[in-house]
C-alpha cells in the first residue's frame, strides 16, 4: 500500500507540477487579453471626450463673441431701461 502511495505522489508531483505551469501561463495570458481590451475601451472613450471637449470650446468661442459684441451690449442696456 506505501509503494503504491509513493509512486502515486511521485507521478503527480511530476504531473501537477507541469499542469499548474500551463494553468498559471492561460491565467497570465488571459489577463494580458483582459487589460488589452480594458486599453482599447479606455482610448475609444478618451478620443469621445477630447472630441466633445472640442465642441464644446467652440461654442464657448461663440457665445463670447456674441456677449462681447456692442449691439448685444446696447441691446442690454435698453432692456434694462
Amino acid at each position: 500500500m506505501s509503494e503504491v502511495l509513493v509512486v502515486l505522489i511521485i507521478f503527480g508531483a511530476i504531473f501537477g507540477r507541469g499542469m499548474l505551469r500551463t494553468f498559471f501561463a492561460h491565467r497570465e495570458k488571459m489577463r494580458a487579453i483582459e487589460l488589452e481590451k480594458a486599453i482599447e475601451s479606455t482610448d475609444d472613450v478618451s478620443s469621445e471626450l477630447v472630441q466633445q471637449i472640442k465642441s464644446l470650446s467652440e461654442r464657448v468661442e461663440v457665445l463670447e463673441k456674441i456677449i462681447t459684441d456692442e449691439k448685444y451690449q446696447l441691446d442690454r442696456k435698453i432692456a434694462n431701461l
